[in-house]
């Protein structure tokens, strides 16, 4: 307690009690036969009920897996994750209209979209579908898309992408330098937007990422190519083209030596032996 106006503490007493009531169940004989009785009933319908419901899970999932396999059949991966970027990217109320929706199909090349799936144990060591691989779509931890800009759209592209935050001068600079790497790589410069008549001219020109040589014996000798899903070369790509670059440098002396040895052998014996 508080101390009182003199400043002195005062003592508070409590007192409880408690009865006790004898429970008057254990000697009432007709309880204790109902009790029963529906205990017993009780665990008869929890057992028809637990049956049913695992009966019932069983069809619903059987049902469910059908459905799937009948979704993703009648889809891609490329389907649903495009439709993911416009949700997200192109306001409803900018693709609304027939001429909108023409804007956004005249400014990027919707049938050149392609994607990269990462796989699911960056979010968790646990898939959810351990069955299927850590990059499918039902696993995969983020995706990346790409949409390519249609060639001459580029500064319409930028300005609706960034809007002001990239300023004009910044905007031509990366265009030139588009237009520079299309002249040189496809022969293609300055394009029009809208304009075909310059996409006719296009040349079929590769960029040569890596070059290498290799000995191998040519009996039984399996070749096996592999498609890469994107043409951008990251580090590990970056990485196997230096080797290679290192591989072929060695492999051109090795080569060399191998050259000098031969023309010096030759020399030996075509000179007249001395006696």
């Amino acid at each position: 307690m508080p101390p009182n106006w003199a400043g002195e503490w005062s003592d508070v007493f409590v007192q409880a009690s408690a009865d006790f009531i004898e429970d008057p169940r254990s000697a009432d004989q007709a309880y204790q036969a109902e009790w029963k009785e529906y205990s017993s009933k009780l665990a008869i319908w929890q057992a028809e009920h637990s049956d049913l419901e695992h009966r019932t899970e069983v069809r619903a999932q059987a049902s469910a897996d059908a459905w799937e396999k009948e979704f993703r059949a009648s889809t891609t991966d490329l389907v649903e994750l495009t439709s993911v970027l416009v949700e997200n990217l192109f306001p409803a109320n900018l693709r609304d209209e027939a001429h909108e929706v023409n804007l956004w199909r005249d400014l990027f090349e919707w049938d050149s979209v392609s994607y990269e799936l990462y796989p699911g144990w960056w979010i968790s060591p646990e898939l959810k579908r351990p069955l299927e691989p850590p990059d499918s779509i039902l696993n995969a931890s983020w995706a990346r898309i790409y949409l390519p800009v249609t060639p001459g759209a580029e500064d319409l592209a930028m300005r609706w992408l960034y809007g002001g935050r990239l300023s004009e001068k910044r905007r031509q600079e990366v265009v030139r330098d588009i237009v520079d790497f299309r002249t040189k790589n496809f022969g293609l410069g300055e394009v029009a937007y809208g304009s075909e008549s310059n996409a006719l001219k296009m040349e079929q020109k590769y960029m040569v990422l890596a070059e290498w040589d290799d000995l191998m014996p040519t009996d039984g000798t399996h070749v096996e190519i592999l498609r890469s899903s994107t043409t951008a070369a990251g580090i590990s790509e970056l990485r196997q083209m230096q080797a290679d670059v290192q591989r072929k440098s060695a492999l051109t002396s090795v080569v060399h030596s191998l050259k000098g040895k031969s023309a010096r052998v030759n020399v030996d014996l075509t000179e007249p032996g001395t006696k």
